[in-house]
């Protein structure tokens, strides 16, 4: 009753959508690629990388129970408060801070420069080369067993440390996630989880920050440089690694939203369009690191990955660009060989929209996804 109502809902929508795109007809795989490349070339940047295991130390050579990587780059105004507020942190733990200036022309790297002389911390300065590969550089120079990642224009609580690694050590966890505060122009919105310790990565969300990860979750794989949405290597790639996940309440971070930023300027950003490719490369490598496709988590988060990659795009003209997305994220899922049913009523309804080539169903389905 319930497939047969969703169903019914969206076949009705679907109608206005099939109205819109009534000129378009099958597209190639070959001209699907042209139109997605004209508007967004692909970048270069690959997974496969400098992450090794000679540089991923073992545990009897980590000089550090943590290391909070700080990549900064135009960040004036905010990075100062963000430094603080992680030299502020009193633990048990002993940490290193990492601040990587990624070629800012701003005043950002004289700020930095008054923390040189703190012995906890470590600055690098290099010339831009975007976020992806900065992380990567924080994490291929530092030792210590884990990392935390602190965006330069965000906050870490006073107690965010000893909280989240002392449940860490505790647990010998492979990651630990707290609570977070999302702050978009003046308003603030507490983002809390319940507590969890078990190896249920459903509550794991696509954030790099406010969480501690070990660092050998990273092993022998980089940020793909030069793309957008660098991040969606964690729910799809990092957190296959880990077994043990534990979700705290406190919250630990606030996150500042860029009003500026692509998340806010898709209706016009081709960039968008790098959410399709960071997904198709992580897809690519599935098989080059043994990730097993089997698991029901990353089922989901490879179907959540299809409908985000259209959502992104879904405003950007030419129409022909939804198109060529929708194209290609068949042939990806055909790729995949494997069977997703049974995930539930919504998840099987978009599969089948995949299966039987439905763009109207495929284009309302890819919203609706967006709240399970």
């Amino acid at each position: 009753m319930k497939k047969f109502f969703l169903e019914s809902i969206v076949s009705f929508l679907g109608i206005f959508i099939g109205i819109k795109y009534l000129k378009f007809g099958k597209m190639s795989q070959k001209t699907a690629y042209d139109v997605l490349n004209n508007n967004d070339l692909k970048p270069i940047g690959q997974i496969q990388g400098e992450n090794s295991e000679e540089k991923v130390v073992n545990d009897e050579k980590k000089l550090f129970d943590l290391n909070v990587i700080v990549p900064v780059y135009n960040a004036e105004n905010f990075v100062e408060e963000c430094l603080n507020s992680i030299i502020s942190n009193k633990t048990e733990f002993n940490y290193q801070i990492t601040i990587i200036n990624d070629g800012s022309s701003d005043k950002s790297y004289k700020i930095i420069e008054k923390y040189s002389k703190i012995s906890s911390v470590k600055i690098i300065n290099q010339e831009n080369l975007g976020i992806g590969a900065t992380r990567n550089i924080g994490i291929n120079c530092c030792k210590s067993k884990y990392v935390l990642f602190v965006d330069a224009d965000d906050i870490l609580f006073s107690d965010a440390i000893q909280k989240l690694m002392g449940v860490a050590i505790y647990n010998d966890a492979d990651i630990v996630q707290g609570s977070y505060v999302r702050k978009f122009k003046n308003k603030e919105k507490k983002m809390e989880y319940s507590e969890s310790t078990s190896f249920d990565k459903n509550k794991l969300n696509g954030y790099p920050w406010g969480k501690v990860i070990k660092k050998d979750s990273f092993k022998n794989i980089n940020f793909p440089k030069g793309y957008y949405f660098e991040d969606t290597l964690l729910s799809m790639f990092v957190y296959q690694r880990v077994s043990k996940v534990v979700i705290i309440p406190d919250i630990v971070y606030k996150y500042r939203v860029n009003p500026n930023g692509i998340v806010h300027t898709l209706s016009n950003n081709y960039r968008a369009i790098d959410s399709f490719w960071i997904t198709e490369l992580i897809l690519k490598n599935y098989e080059i690191y043994s990730i097993k496709k089997d698991d029901i988590f990353l089922k989901k988060v490879i179907l959540k990955q299809f409908a985000i990659n259209f959502r992104r795009c879904a405003f950007l003209k030419p129409l022909t660009i939804q198109k060529a997305i929708f194209e290609l994220t068949i042939i990806n899922f055909d790729r995949l060989d494997e069977d997703f049913s049974s995930l539930g009523v919504l998840f099987d309804l978009f599969i089948e929209s995949i299966v039987r080539k439905n763009f109207n169903k495929f284009f309302v389905l890819c919203f609706l996804i967006k709240y399970i």
